[in-house]
């Protein structure tokens, strides 16, 4: 009983454990931060996104899988216009070396970012210490997809997959495919369109065997501001 109890404290405390905060010490220098969230459609929604200010080595290129190295430097949001306007100390010896400054976005899934993840990195002093850096970030709108199947096959699995044509990428961005019910003959899913953009919705149908058999159903069409849903058979 002892042996559980003690395991029981040490497992909680791991999972509550909290990120490191960076604290400039010696050599200290201040560096001013002008950072903007571009607009690739020109949309007027809002743009506060949260962002994060580490300190961490130049190698780390993986940041969103090393919290236990994380030393944040400041953390808060974008402006309603995606602006970031701030100023940090850190120690100049340090920037230096092998250190860098590490700025992370993370967006709702209402944009997508072109960067992946959407982060700008400062790998020395920037000159007059001021740094100034743009991502470009997409705004997306919710719409209602109304499938509607219109033959009958013996597929196993049926997933709606979905992309769109940007000046940063041409294949698939959803993060996950969505699993279309078998048992239905229509439903209705949501998926995150880009404004003013061709965007490009694919129906993928899997036979599960030795080896596996597809059938692929594509069809585009384009999202402005009055747009809500689509339909599509399949």
């Amino acid at each position: 009983m002892r042996t559980l109890f003690y395991l029981t404290i040490v497992v909680f405390c791991i999972s509550c454990s909290k990120p490191k905060q960076y604290k400039c010490k010696n050599n200290c220098i201040t560096i001013t931060i002008d950072g903007q969230l571009l607009d690739k459609n020109n949309a007027t929604a809002s743009k506060v996104t949260p962002y994060k200010i580490m300190f961490l080595n130049q190698t780390s290129s993986w940041i969103d899988f090393m919290p236990d190295a994380e030393l944040i430097v400041k953390e808060g949001n974008t402006d309603a216009g995606g602006l970031l306007k701030t100023s940090i100390k850190i120690d100049s010896e340090e920037l230096k070396g092998d250190k860098a400054i590490y700025i992370r976005y993370f967006p709702t899934e209402q944009y997508h970012f072109c960067e992946n993840p959407p982060l700008h990195a400062i790998y020395s002093i920037p000159i007059n210490n001021y740094d100034q850096h743009s991502l470009s970030v997409y705004e997306k709108k919710k719409i209602t997809m109304h499938l509607q199947k219109t033959n009958l096959d013996t597929f196993d699995k049926k997933e709606l997959l979905f992309g769109a044509a940007t000046d940063c990428t041409n294949g698939f961005f959803s993060s996950n495919s969505i699993i279309i019910n078998p048992t239905e003959t229509k439903g209705d899913y949501p998926i995150y369109g880009l404004l003013n953009r061709m965007n490009i919705i694919t129906i993928k149908k899997t036979k599960i065997g030795s080896p596996n058999m597809y059938e692929w159903i594509t069809d585009s069409f384009y999202v402005d501001a009055t747009t809500v849903d689509y339909s599509m058979n399949y």
